[in-house]
């Protein structure tokens, strides 16, 4: 956990504090990525390469072994279609809150 949250801060401040512009429409990159982790997940599963504790699969949560696959299907389509768009859309958000900061700060 910590390892992800400390890099999602870290990208948060460089984007805020940055001159990134976003869109909403750029949700179609993370949806790309998305869809390419979750085929690598299958992929990874089916090839049995493994992880250092042992297991087939990356994520508990995306564990393709039979009678988990169907859980595994649908934590990835809530992530990449529900999360996802929440995430893209947060962040728009906070970039244009950022833009009207500097606005008021510089008429």
């Amino acid at each position: 956990f910590w390892v992800h949250a400390i890099n999602s801060v870290v990208v948060g401040l460089d984007i805020f504090c940055g001159r990134y512009e976003v869109r909403l429409v750029h949700y179609v990159y993370v949806l790309g990525y998305g869809i390419l982790y979750v085929v690598w997940s299958v992929i990874h599963y089916e090839a049995k390469i493994g992880t250092e504790s042992g297991t087939t699969y990356i994520y508990k949560a995306l564990d393709w072994s039979p009678g988990k696959a169907g859980s595994a299907a649908v934590t990835s389509a809530i992530v990449l279609f529900v999360v996802g768009p929440i995430c893209v859309l947060v962040l728009w958000l906070v970039l244009a809150l950022r833009e009207a900061l500097h606005r008021s700060a510089h008429p």
